[in-house]
């Protein structure tokens, strides 16, 4: 995870105007800035790192990183975890060798073979030119400031006294913009819908970039059938998602934050012992997304290793138990049906109204912008607490300083899980379902992914996504419908009927696979905490207010 920056300047002295505060929390590892003089111009790079995967001998791969051959530099906020054209080893840094691959392959091809979240951006010496973009589910925040003669790019608004006013990059393919005559150009992928210029001077390509993942099965002629979601079909999918998710909690560092060195070596090199504390923590419902992949990260790591379930409950005054939410009932009653060998840390992070008043108006609300509707406030607020970390566990005070989230984005996009889904299915029948579930992930990237990532990076964590790996989408784009759910029957068993029926019978989780989809703002309690009547399309005061732009 880094936070990258890019900004075009008239002079020398402007530098030191610049704030990135909320840009170095994202990358706590290091933080550094190159600056290049290009047709009378200074172009300022800057990035935070947050190492997970290091290089030679584990120490932090500093960016911006800059080819000493060429003069191309390369800001990286991703993680590779599949690529013919960028091969990786263990213990390699992946942004060092996408440096190398883009000296010596053709740079749209290494874009397309890109497996993984990222955001970048890549300044060709030779031809003046800065590419930019977002993987193509957007999962990593990239925001743009389009002026006459400049451009401004980042992964978070600078800092709370930031008066510029950005716009979240779509992701929607690579953007060029040529620092010889402004101009900007895009290479969508050729499974995005690019027809919409909502940036000034945007030309569209002819050129498409092909996307590697599977287009969606709109097949609408069957009904609803058990039958159809076959043993066969389970266990494909138990594989995949297995997979997945031993992708993003392999090869990361043995060594917690609090037992690092100094010099930010997480691998301890000379022994075979780790350090006691949590590399990885799940943010933990009890629902069944989040409860299945505690299971597969308890599959895919060491038996000794600990695990911290990240359970988020906000305040309900006059209650007995003002934290005992709906969230706090089911993740305990799910935890019982996980692995008892396994050390698991429930951590309960309780939050109060007037906690919760005060990192809002103090950060949370900066980092959600350019996102202000009131669901934005809910789930922004609930998920920076919750990556923050700090609860109790067992009644005794903790801190989770595990530094890569499992968190189950990107399940109910894909097998309708949400009321609205059921609803369209009854209302109009099953063509208008299928073509619901579709515009679901296609419009993933411009909802909440970008809004989620500056939220969770804020505490110097990576969130990563099992559910949204290009693999697992391809697998389930494959499927019809009928294969992946059944409306046919009752709330909380026929929505997501295929993981349901994973959770039970692959690892006998008979509560969680019954339990009905409740949303994290009213799981959580964070939507009631203010006592207010508000629909969450609409714009929250509270977020929106004294946000002034020049």
């Amino acid at each position: 995870m880094c936070g990258i920056f890019l900004t075009i300047l008239n002079k020398q002295d402007e530098i030191s105007s610049i704030n990135l505060d909320l840009l170095k929390k994202r990358g706590p590892d290091s933080f550094s800035h190159e600056i290049v003089e290009c047709n009378g111009f200074l172009v300022y790079f800057a990035a935070s790192v947050l190492s997970l995967r290091g290089g030679p001998d584990h120490q932090v791969t500093v960016q911006p990183l800059k080819c000493a051959k060429t003069g191309n530099i390369l800001l990286w906020n991703g993680e590779i975890f599949q690529s013919d054209l960028v091969l990786i080893e263990k213990n390699e840094n992946d942004a060092a060798n996408l440096l190398k691959s883009l000296s010596q392959n053709n740079f749209f091809k290494v874009i397309e073979s890109i497996k993984g979240p990222y955001g970048f951006i890549f300044y060709e010496k030779k031809t003046k030119s800065l590419y930019f973009g977002r993987d193509r589910f957007g999962r990593r925040s990239l925001l743009i400031n389009l002026k006459q003669k400049g451009i401004t790019l980042t992964s978070v608004k600078n800092n709370v006294d930031d008066k510029t006013e950005y716009q979240e990059l779509k992701a929607n393919g690579v953007y060029r913009f040529d620092m010889i005559n402004f101009q900007l150009s895009l290479y969508p992928w050729s499974t995005k819908n690019a027809d919409e210029i909502y940036l000034s001077n945007l030309t569209i390509a002819d050129f498409l970039l092909n996307d590697s993942v599977v287009p969606f099965n709109q097949s609408s002629n069957e009904e609803f059938d058990e039958n159809f979601i076959t043993c066969d079909i389970v266990e494909k999918f138990y594989l995949m998602l297995k997979q997945s998710v031993s992708r993003r909690v392999r090869n990361i560092p043995n060594l917690c934050k609090i037992c690092t060195q100094n010099d930010h070596i997480k691998f301890n090199v000379e022994s075979k012992n780790n350090c006691e504390h949590s590399k990885i923590a799940i943010l933990f419902s009890g629902g069944v997304d989040s409860t299945v992949l505690a299971a597969l990260v308890d599959e895919c790591i060491p038996a000794n290793e600990s695990i911290d379930l990240i359970n988020i409950a906000f305040e309900k005054p006059g209650a007995k138990d003002e934290f005992m939410v709906p969230d706090r009932l089911s993740g305990l009653k799910s935890l019982k049906e996980l692995n008892p060998r396994r050390d698991w840390k429930f951590v309960e992070i309780n939050v109060t109204l007037e906690e919760l008043r005060s990192e809002r108006n103090k950060l949370i609300r900066h980092l959600l912008y350019p996102h202000q509707t009131v669901l934005d406030d809910s789930i922004g607020c609930a998920l920076w607490f919750a990556s923050r970390g700090k609860g109790k566990v067992l009644n005794v005070d903790y801190i989770s300083n595990a530094e890569v989230l499992i968190v189950g984005m990107g399940a109910d996009e894909q097998l309708a899980g949400y009321a609205r889904h059921r609803t369209k299915y009854e209302k109009y029948g099953m063509k208008s379902f299928c073509d619901e579930l579709k515009m679901e992930m296609d419009r993933i990237s411009d909802r909440n992914l970008g809004r989620d990532d500056r939220i969770l990076a804020d505490h110097g964590k990576e969130s990563r996504l099992p559910f949204l790996d290009e693999d697992v989408v391809s697998f389930l784009n494959e499927l019809k419908v009928v294969q992946k759910c059944n409306m046919k029957l009752e709330r909380g068993w026929g929505e997501k009927f295929l993981l349901r029926k994973l959770a039970a019978d692959k690892f006998g989780l008979k509560f969680c696979s019954r339990l009905q989809k409740r949303a994290i703002q009213f799981g959580s309690r964070v939507a009631k905490i203010e006592n207010t009547k508000e629909k969450a399309s609409d714009t929250c005061d509270r977020i929106a207010n004294n946000l002034c732009f020049e």
